[in-house]
């Protein structure tokens, strides 16, 4: 096989990832944006070792499973990954990515994993837009990346974005071009609109949108006005100033220019204030849903101490707080707690305090103290896990149970491996799906005691 040979194969399984996998004389071949049961020619554009990479020539025979594409940058845009498999069969091959991750990263061949969980909406899930702003022929171009590139693949609107921020975003582009603002350009740091993010609240449909500029200009302003008063949903206006090259998307230095500076959103019966750089799950059902498995499979007795690990603005410690006795939230984003304890006084709970602090450091003084002894550890990490500090302290804990929300089923795998060596058993996972059309997948995994009596259903 060379770089440049065209050959033919069948496309087998999809992986974590936009590409599916085929075999040519038992040979593996990624190719991206193919159905498992495609039939395809192809051309082989990398060789590895032990496999290689190509890319579509001709469709030969569809998958059953392929449909078309809704959005007409499907396959150049960087967001969207499956928008060509049928909705069903992307929830079976999340299913089957996690079942397949926990045996060959973390061995685990006897975990239960669940059928994953649909949300209902296909399209306009997502809550925050985040579009990039870059120099085209001297204007500004806005839109999303293509994949694994810095090439602008530019937008008018997006499918899985809500019909608001779509409107909004036009709005935006026509006051931006009017007022001539000049996009920043990464390549020798000139230029000011570097990106525009824009948040919808579902329950409230109340707007905010974040301009992030390398410097302050008044410009803004006037835009920030026009823009309010076209749309009357809008509640906030946010300037936030990042003169930091990189790919980090907000600083922490933020000027409210227009309105509140935050927007209300509600999941169930628990309200919360979101700030420009608060954390919130992008699709509000499905976090809805996230946190009302997490209370179904703990069946709280409503005695329960609870310590929620990397707990962001609290939106989990809330919601568990009312099946719970106690609930400790820890953060190391000083941000986040301010918000967090504000949505505590919110919703005038009084069983719910965070605290502060480095996750691992704030676990190893309540270990050294000995001041708590939580039923149930829940921890959210980032996608990259735990370290392994994290996991030797929540064992030393010794809760009941754990629960473990992952965004990567590869991290998650390895930690619970390691969860595993140390005492706890994993007894099932729930895949849940949040972001549909893409390869992301959530999952919340159960562990327990293995030295304990059986408590699966307990």
């Amino acid at each position: 096989m060379n770089i440049g040979e065209k050959i033919q194969l069948e496309i087998k399984s999809v992986t974590y990832g936009v590409e599916s996998l085929g075999y040519y004389n038992g040979f593996v071949v990624f190719v991206p944006f193919t159905v498992p049961g495609d039939i395809v020619d192809a051309e082989i554009t990398n060789l590895a070792k032990n496999f290689a990479r190509a890319k579509i020539l001709a469709i030969v025979k569809p998958s059953s499973n392929r449909i078309d594409s809704v959005c007409k940058h499907f396959g150049e845009c960087g967001g969207c990954h499956w928008q060509n498999i049928k909705y069903e069969y992307q929830l079976k091959y999340k299913e089957d990515i996690v079942r397949n991750t926990l045996k060959r990263i973390g061995k685990l061949d006897d975990v239960l994993v669940q059928p994953t969980i649909a949300i209902g909406k296909e399209f306009e899930y997502r809550n925050k837009i985040q579009i990039q702003v870059v120099p085209i022929d001297g204007n500004c171009g806005f839109g999303f990346y293509a994949l694994k590139s810095h090439y602008l693949i530019d937008i008018n609107s997006c499918p899985v974005q809500t019909k608001e921020a779509n409107k909004l975003l036009l709005d935006i582009k026509e006051e931006i071009i009017k007022y001539k603002v000049v996009p920043y350009n990464e390549k020798d740091d000139s230029g000011i609109l570097r990106h525009i993010v824009i948040r919808i609240a579902s329950s409230t449909q109340e707007a905010m949108v974040i301009f992030v500029a390398a410097k302050e200009i008044n410009t803004f302003g006037f835009i920030a006005k026009t823009l309010i008063a076209k749309n009357q949903n809008l509640t906030s206006v946010i300037l936030n100033v990042n003169e930091k090259k990189g790919n980090v998307v907000l600083s922490k230095t933020n000027k409210t220019i227009a309105g509140r500076g935050f927007i209300n959103e509600r999941l169930g019966e628990i309200k919360f204030v979101i700030s420009p750089n608060s954390f919130f799950q992008v699709n509000t059902d499905a976090a809805l849903n996230l946190y009302k498995v997490i209370v179904n499979i703990l069946e709280f007795s409503g005695k329960e101490t609870v310590l929620d690990l990397y707990s962001g603005i609290g939106s989990i410690a809330l919601f568990v707080s009312k099946y719970a006795l106690k609930v400790i939230g820890v953060e190391g984003d000083k941000n986040a707690v301010i918000d967090a304890t504000r949505n505590v006084h919110l919703n005038n709970i009084m069983n719910c305090e965070f605290r502060c602090g480095d996750v691992n450091d704030m676990l190893q003084e309540i270990v050294d103290k000995k001041e708590l002894k939580p039923d149930v550890v829940i921890l959210d990490p980032p996608r990259k896990g735990c370290t392994q500090d994290v996991i030797k302290n929540i064992v030393k804990l010794a809760p009941k149970n754990i629960i473990y929300v992952s965004c990567d089923p590869a991290t998650l795998s390895r930690d619970l491996e390691k969860f595993k060596e140390l005492g706890y058993k994993t007894c099932e996972v729930q895949p849940l799906d949040m972001f549909p059309h893409t390869f992301h997948i959530e999952s919340i995994a159960k562990l327990y005691k293995s030295d304990c009596a059986d408590t699966k259903n307990s």
